[in-house]
């Protein structure tokens, strides 16, 4: 998908958060990081607030502190 599909991906995985999903808006984002080609910030604080809603705030901080976490296919997937 190219940067307009990346760019829906982002409205999708905001619009997961707002309905209470961590696990979508986790796994849109990290979709989009990794394909590289949105600005990896605003990604990483939306996939902090779908770490928050899947409880796991230590995972959560290292978003919002700009790191991507490493990916966990056992408990990311949708």
């Amino acid at each position: 998908a190219g940067p307009l599909g990346d760019h829906a991906r982002v409205r999708l995985a905001d619009l997961a958060a707002r309905a209470g999903d961590g696990r979508a808006c986790v796994r849109l984002c990290r979709t989009v990081l990794d394909n590289g080609r949105e600005d990896p910030e605003p990604v990483l604080r939306l996939m902090g607030r779908g770490y928050e809603l899947l409880g796991r705030p230590r995972t959560a901080a290292d978003c919002f502190a700009g790191r991507t976490p490493p990916a966990d296919p056992h408990r990311d997937r949708p």
